[in-house]
């Protein structure tokens, strides 16, 4: 019971962090855009009924300038250092917590087959590495067995981030779709990195992801000697991705890191 308490958590945490990133994006209320507007369309209404050539000039400046107040308005972050120390504390106290406990072989981010695990992936680390899931494994119910356990990836809500960017559903998608896509989702759209590239030889992928906003949290992390499953969000994040878009095991074999790029290199296979 007290390990199941505290696997469960630090999933907690992870998913309390993972929902800032959320809020990245979030926009205010445009009250003032929303007056403006009210107030210039008001002036031409006025303008109209009274023939009033510069309450029509002044009424088409304010709908303008309220219109463009309405489109365009500040997005709201939180402070990087704030994210780096809450991700590192979350993933180092996660990683240690499923050492300590025992499981020590080759974690594998995994979609399951049900209709319900088709939105979501999971994370398996064997007891050794010798220990098998077993076909008629359950993965939505697993959580700690005698040989595995299974426990949200770091990258989860994050890959769901990335997702509705996108606007699609990864378990309908191909490894072609991701290639052409990605890079737009997570540079101009989530802003996560400066530039995105993979390539596929065979059952291994490779992911560069340049200027990573979380760079700094895998170097601190890569530092510890914990498994790369949990030393990058975003590099979690794109096993999830692919996992579901292959309907295959994937693990992380190794993660590369470039400090005077801020770039991660992550190597996956394809099991």
């Amino acid at each position: 019971m007290v390990e199941n308490s505290s696997i469960e958590k630090m999933e907690k945490q992870i998913e309390s962090l993972e929902s800032e990133i959320r809020r990245l994006k979030r926009k205010p209320t445009g009250a003032i855009g929303t007056l403006i507007l009210a107030l210039g369309l008001m002036l031409l209404a006025l303008a109209i009924i009274v023939e009033h050539n510069i309450s029509a000039f002044i009424g088409i400046a304010l709908t303008f300038w309220g219109a463009l107040l309405l489109y365009v308005r500040p997005t709201s972050f939180v402070r990087k250092e704030i994210l780096n120390v809450l991700s590192t504390q979350s993933l180092s106290e996660m990683a240690e917590i499923i050492d300590e406990l025992g499981y020590r072989g080759a974690p594998f981010h995994v979609s399951p087959p049900s209709l319900l695990g088709m939105r979501r992936t999971r994370l398996i680390i064997p007891k050794n590495p010798l220990s098998n899931l077993g076909e008629d494994a359950s993965i939505d119910e697993l959580t700690i067995t005698p040989t595995l356990i299974s426990v949200d990836p770091p990258g989860q809500e994050l890959s769901s981030l990335i997702e509705e960017e996108l606007r699609t559903n990864f378990s309908a998608s191909s490894l072609e779709y991701v290639e052409n896509n990605l890079e737009k989702a997570l540079v101009e759209g989530l802003e996560l990195v400066e530039s995105f590239a993979m390539e596929q030889e065979g059952e291994r992928v490779s992911a560069k992801f340049k200027g990573s906003v979380f760079f700094d949290v895998a170097e601190r992390l890569s530092g510890l000697k914990i498994n790369p499953a949990f030393c990058d969000p975003l590099t979690s994040a794109f096993a999830c991705i692919l996992a579901r878009v292959t309907q295959k095991r994937v693990t992380i074999e190794k993660m590369e890191l470039k400090p005077e790029e801020k770039t991660v290199t992550s190597t996956y296979r394809l099991i």
